[in-house]
């Protein structure tokens, strides 16, 4: 049991590794191929199939000259036990529809070439996948104040 909940701490973390990836350039085709590999690989229980996503990524980045900060990025190692524990998975699967809804969004943006607002949703995305992982430290009411109102606000008027 424990070992599955590493695996998904761990997919977690590697979201959110993607996700500022992506934030470093939004345009970036690969970088988008990494995100819709995550996203295609979250479940209701447990939570995500991370041996399918690591096979997924694996198969994707053959042939792709990555840089060693973009591999840091897509492969969480014994190296990140420390942020691999998590007590808060009901929360996680309630945030699982709206992750992916967002995901959706980011996708929908760029291919409208709105990258500036698409910036700005993986910007206000990218700390929610290690802020849900433990419960201590997950606060919704601040998460919402300090990340999705600012966006919300800047883009209510641009559907």
């Amino acid at each position: 049991m424990k070992r599955l909940l590493n695996r998904n701490a761990f997919f977690m973390i590697s979201l959110q590794r993607i996700l500022i990836l992506l934030r470093s350039d939004i345009t970036n085709d690969v970088y988008l191929k990494f995100l819709s590999v995550a996203k295609d690989c979250f479940i209701e229980e447990p939570i995500s199939d991370y041996r399918r996503y690591v096979l997924l990524l694996k198969r994707l980045v053959n042939g792709v000259d990555l840089n060693q900060y973009e591999e840091h990025c897509l492969y969480v190692t014994g190296k990140d036990r420390d942020k691999s524990s998590c007590d808060n998975w009901s929360v996680i699967k309630e945030y699982i529809p709206i992750i992916t809804s967002y995901i959706d969004e980011i996708f929908l943006l760029t291919e409208e070439e709105r990258f500036e607002q698409s910036f700005d949703l993986v910007d206000m995305l990218h700390a929610l996948p290690e802020a849900l992982l433990l419960k201590q430290k997950w606060d919704e009411a601040a998460f919402i104040r300090v990340y999705i109102n600012p966006y919300k606000l800047k883009w209510q008027n641009h559907t």
